[in-house]
């Protein structure tokens, strides 16, 4: 299981011992004396006793409190996670102008490694939920943790609280029978929410180490997929994978590769839930996220891009769980099958087959048995369910991921050959829906490739289909590409005007394409 073992040092680290315990700190002389002997001695050492260990994590939560005070957070707050440590001389202007940030770093830096020493290494006397529980219940002293959660700034004092959090519900969960869900859903709540509206690498770095803590907890897990945590991980997977000029045109940052190794990992155990029988009650809701998550389109994207060795390992282990949950699930037999097929559906409607044969081809893999095993385990299925997919089979695929790339289900031929199947199977035109949707999707995004195809698609429907001009001014297309026509992409503009001239003209509309850009301009 992933135990952040070093995490980004505190920028003030250098005046930690510079710090002088008086106003407005309220310490007797034996609190002040133990917090000197743990500086002089290895951490392990002063803990190593019950007491010793108790009175100390006591102090900690003691000083916490008495720093989160109504006081507003002062400029150490304004300094990001990516700063490196300040040279002395900075550190202690640092505390001169705010003490009580200083001491808060101070705090939380002893906090965390107290709680992931004892998470690593506990004794039967001395361990989280000896030290940190009582009556089954995390002390009361616990909360200013969750109040420097939602206080503005200071990425660092949010990083390790919510880190220490997450290390001490998922030990609570581990002992039988302590209710832990209520916390759960609160920390969860917080993570979400910043992982929906995160603006920054700094926001990011924020949360992904606690979702790999979490990702170790099989209750917090199921509160995660509640949440929404799939599709908000599956958004910043997709948003890494973007080209480079893409990228720089967008108002939020691009994660980074260690953020995205951490959602991926979070991804990983939850796929793990898939398999278990002793999840079957949260198996079909975790099922769907999968799907409707996008999270599949994402792992095929970071395979093709193959960003780093260890990223593409978790990629691998979790498109190969996805395949194994028909073999392995205790529940409804047709349930699975339903959701493996469409796993696998959207697996190689994402070209993941090409991928991973660019993979076992660019990269020798015997040093990595397990990984060429799940190479060679995702090549056999996925080549044996290509084999069982009709065209029409694979366009749907497509159209399920949202995963959009030009080829030849994306010709005049194809739907020449194909063009009852618009109807769906019950006769409601679902495809034209979904192309659509997709459509309406991809408006205000930079995926300029999905907005071409989905034009040229419903043109060709329009065009091909008997009454397709009817039906497709009925589910109100006309409007919607109209709004197209300015698109700052030329590609994207000139399908859009090739599909308007469709849809205007039933016959001969290349030819008198040019002509429609006038009126098209005017009703504009």
């Amino acid at each position: 299981m992933y135990y952040p073992s070093s995490i980004s040092p505190s920028p003030v680290q250098c005046a930690f011992s510079s710090i002088e315990w008086t106003v407005p700190l309220s310490l007797s002389s034996p609190e002040i004396a133990l917090l000197q002997s743990v500086e002089e001695n290895p951490l392990e050492y002063t803990i190593a006793e019950y007491m010793e260990a108790f009175q100390y994590a006591r102090l900690l939560l003691k000083l916490l409190d008495q720093v989160m005070g109504p006081s507003q957070p002062g400029i150490l707050s304004k300094v990001g996670l990516d700063q490196s440590p300040f040279e002395q001389e900075e550190a202690m202007e640092y505390l001169q102008k705010d003490k009580t940030g200083v001491v808060t770093h101070f705090v939380m830096t002893k906090l965390f490694d107290l709680i992931h020493i004892l998470s690593q290494d506990p004794t039967d006397k001395v361990k989280l939920t000896t030290i940190f529980f009582a009556n089954q219940q995390l002390i009361d002293d616990w909360r200013p943790l969750l109040q420097i959660l939602y206080r503005q700034g200071d990425a660092f004092a949010q990083r390790n609280a919510a880190l220490c959090i997450s290390y001490l519900l998922r030990a609570g969960c581990e002992e039988k029978h302590w209710n832990m869900e209520d916390d759960l859903q609160a920390l969860i709540s917080w993570l979400t929410s910043r992982l929906q509206s995160s603006h920054s690498t700094d926001s990011l770095s924020v949360v992904t180490p606690t979702l790999c803590v979490l990702g170790g907890c099989p209750l917090a897990r199921v509160i995660l997929d509640q949440q929404g945590g799939i599709g908000y991980t599956s958004r910043h997977l997709r948003l890494f994978c973007l080209p480079k000029e893409k990228q720089n045109q967008r108002k939020y940052n691009i994660p980074t590769i260690q953020q995205v190794y951490e959602m991926c990992f979070c991804v990983w155990t939850m796929s793990f839930d898939l398999l278990s029988q002793e999840s079957l009650s949260s198996s079909s809701s975790m099922q769907q996220s999968f799907v409707r998550g996008g999270i599949i389109p994402a792992l095929c994207q970071l395979l093709a891009l193959a960003p780093r060795e260890k990223v593409i390992r978790l990629c691998l282990a979790t498109l190969r769980n996805l395949m194994l949950v028909e073999a392995t699930s205790a529940s409804s037999s047709s349930e699975q099958q339903h959701y493996r097929e469409t796993y696998l559906n959207e697996m190689v409607a994402c070209h993941a087959p090409q991928c991973i044969e660019q993979l076992l081809g660019r990269t020798n893999w015997s040093d990595d048995s397990e990984c060429l095993e799940d190479l060679l385990a995702l090549q056999k299925a996925l080549n044996r369910h290509t084999l069982t997919l009709t065209q029409w089979k694979v366009y749907q695929a497509e159209l399920e991921s949202g995963q959009l790339s030009w080829g030849i289900l994306h010709t005049e031929d194809f739907f020449r050959q194909h063009i009852r199947q618009m109807e769906g199977p019950k006769g409601d035109f679902e495809p034209v829906k979904k192309l659509l949707s997709l459509l309406m999707q991809n408006m205000h995004t930079d995926d300029d490739e999905s907005l071409a195809i989905c034009l040229f698609d419903i043109g060709e429907f329009i065009w091909q289909y008997p009454n397709g001009r009817a039906i497709a001014k009925r589910l109100g297309i006309r409007e919607i590409v109209l709004q197209l026509l300015d698109h700052p992409s030329t590609t994207v503009q000139t399908h859009a005007l090739q599909c308007m001239s469709k849809l205007l003209i039933q016959h001969n509309w290349r030819s008198t394409t040019t002509a429609v850009v006038s009126p098209l301009a005017k009703n504009n």
